[in-house]
C-alpha cells in the first residue's frame, strides 16, 4: 500500500508534490496529507483533482489489484454525504499542523574553546626526531601554563 502511495506521488508534477508530505487510502477515500496550506488552496481547484483522478485511472489501468480502484469506483448515493451543499469526494485533502520535516542541519562552530594541554602526556615515538619534536613541544606547553598561572 505504501509504495503504491509513494508511486503515486512520483507520477505526480512537482509542484503538487512539493505541498504534499504523504497519502493514505482508509476505507475508499484517497487521503493527502499537506505541509502548508497554500497546498491546500493549489490541491483543491478543480483542475487539479482532475489531474489525480485521471492519474488514479491510469494506474488502475496498469495494476489491476491496485488499492486506488476503490478511490475511482462511484460511491451508491445512499453512502454520498452533503455537507453544506457539497458532496464528499473520495480524495481529501488534511494540513497537518505539527507535521516538521527536519533536515539535519550542518553542525556549527562553536566558540567553545578546548582546555589548553598541560604537556603532560607519555612520549612514545621511536623515531629519535620526532621523540625530540614532542619534547619541544612539551617544553612550549609547560612555558606556557607556567606564564598563565603567574
Amino acid at each position: 500500500m505504501a509504495d503504491e502511495c509513494q508511486e503515486l506521488l512520483r507520477l505526480m508534477g512537482k509542484a503538487k508534490r512539493f505541498y504534499i508530505a504523504f497519502c493514505y487510502v482508509r476505507e475508499g477515500i484517497l487521503t493527502f496529507v499537506l505541509t502548508h496550506p497554500s497546498g491546500l488552496l493549489e490541491l483543491r481547484r478543480d483542475s487539479s483533482i482532475n489531474d489525480i483522478k485521471g492519474l488514479l485511472k491510469t494506474f488502475c489501468k496498469f495494476n489491476k489489484d491496485s488499492i486506488f480502484a476503490s478511490v475511482i469506483e462511484p460511491k451508491p448515493l445512499s453512502e454520498i454525504n452533503y455537507i453544506k451543499n457539497k458532496k464528499e469526494e473520495n480524495i481529501r485533502f488534511i494540513v497537518s499542523k505539527y507535521l516538521k520535516f527536519f533536515t539535519p542541519q550542518p553542525t556549527q562552530r562553536s566558540n567553545f574553546i578546548a582546555p589548553a594541554s598541560k604537556g603532560e602526556f607519555k612520549n612514545l615515538a621511536t623515531n629519535e626526531q620526532i621523540y625530540n619534536k614532542f619534547e619541544e613541544l612539551r617544553e612550549i606547553l609547560l612555558k606556557k601554563n607556567e606564564q598563565a598561572r603567574c
